[in-house]
């Protein structure tokens, strides 16, 4: 039983009948894709703190390289490689040099580009003035969430399991320290196994198996900016740590662009009530982080915002395994905003892990819930910056301004 119909809930359910499992069945509250998966960026980005991470995360790059051929069924998740440029000024050289060359060492192509490499991606577009390194991840894509939700559900139902739609799960039954049925708005329905890939919601599952998931929902607010007719697309997508922002390109035309340091503000939500709309403030906000960057972009238009949210942990990395406490629960969540990038390759890890009783790409025993009863947080330094420099970011976005022009009448 897989609870959550998002991409790691079916890739889950699809690895599992493909592996031979029999009686597959997964249980989405509403529609496939309804949770933080509808509302992803669909990034595949190989730029982790973790060395197990970026492994996962290249190894996925590859399956949706693939995708015909290592899922099959005749989907397509409409993966477009972007690359993506990791960019920041004097202060944080050395900690993305270390930060590079780990992620080097660990399979990442990567690239140093100069400021006239710059000049030439966006020829009269981009101020550089400030930017002391630029980084390019050379692999990194972006894909359609929705177009891979339902290819995943496709393969999966190739395979024999079956998903069920507008079944919301109440109840979780243990007996004896096992898993023995899963309550819905449906019916009751006997298992003695039950994956929890349940995103934003994950935390309510495990409450219901008594199992206590430590993660906080918060809100990513996305904005879309229409840019002048003589602009250039954002590609590749362009992380400016400088103020933190995040460029990327849409399918559309538009210019995505979203807060990165927003996260670590933990602007909480409820998935159930949250109306997935930007804040004023943040479209004001990345406008005047826009204009300094990319000047033109002050002809710019806004087009929508669109939010999302990450189901984040005390360490920002994902919780995996089996559950000791609770014979037969498996945990596949709070993966902090890398959810839709490691799924493909996740699916198969867990259905491996329940089958087995092992995964073989790679130990996910670290991730595991325990940790963080033990104190062993899982921290990656390239993360977020220090003290120190988060201080000096926070100032330079306090003395951003508007045109005047964009404030009159």
């Amino acid at each position: 039983m897989v609870i959550g119909g998002g991409v790691h809930g079916l890739s889950t359910a699809l690895h599992l009948a493909k592996r031979g499992m029999k009686k597959v069945v997964l249980l989405e509250k509403r529609y496939l894709g309804s949770g933080a998966t509808e509302w992803s960026n669909a990034r595949v980005i190989p730029q982790h703190g973790t060395e197990e991470m970026l492994k996962i995360t290249s190894k996925c790059l590859e399956i949706f390289n693939n995708f015909d051929e290592t899922i099959g069924g005749g989907g397509d998740p409409q993966n477009i490689q972007t690359g993506r440029i990791w960019s920041g000024s004097e202060e944080r050289v050395a900690d993305m040099k270390s930060a590079a060359a780990d992620h080097e060492r660990w399979g990442a192509k990567i690239s140093f580009l100069s400021r006239e490499d710059l000049k030439e991606i966006w020829p009269g577009e981009i101020n550089v003035e400030d930017l002391a390194i630029a980084i390019n991840y050379e692999e990194t894509s972006y894909c359609n969430p929705m177009a891979t939700v339902n290819a995943f559900a496709t393969r999966a139902r190739q395979f024999g399991a079956i998903i069920y739609e507008d079944t919301e799960v109440t109840g979780i039954k243990v007996a004896g320290g096992k898993i023995t049925s899963v309550v819905t708005n449906q019916g009751e329905i006997a298992t003695p196994v039950v994956v929890n890939a349940a995103g934003l919601w994950s935390d309510r599952i495990g409450r219901m198996a008594g199992v206590d998931i430590p993660i906080k929902v918060i809100r990513q607010e996305v904005t879309f900016f229409h840019p002048p007719w003589d602009f250039s697309p954002v590609i590749p997508q362009l992380h400016d740590t400088v103020y933190e922002v995040v460029y990327g390109p849409d399918r559309s035309g538009l210019i995505n662009v979203y807060d990165r340091y927003q996260v670590a503000q933990e602007k909480l939500t409820d998935p159930d009530t949250d109306n997935h709309e930007a804040a004023q403030e943040s479209v004001t906000l990345n406008m005047k982080m826009m204009i300094p960057r990319f000047p033109a972009m002050a002809r710019a238009s806004f087009r929508g915002g669109p939010t999302g949210a990450y189901d984040m942990t005390p360490d920002s990395a994902p919780i995996l395994g089996v559950v000791p406490e609770v014979e037969g629960f498996y945990l596949d969540c709070g993966w902090s905003g890398d959810g839709f990038m490691t799924s493909p390759l996740m699916g198969d890890m867990i259905a491996e892990l329940i089958i087995t009783g092992r995964t073989t790409f790679i130990d996910i025993s670290r991730f595991d819930l325990g940790r963080f009863a033990r104190g062993e947080f899982l921290v990656g330094p390239w993360y977020s910056p220090d003290a120190d420099v988060a201080e000096k970011l926070n100032q330079r976005r306090v003395n951003l301004s508007l045109p005047d022009w964009m404030t009159q009448g």
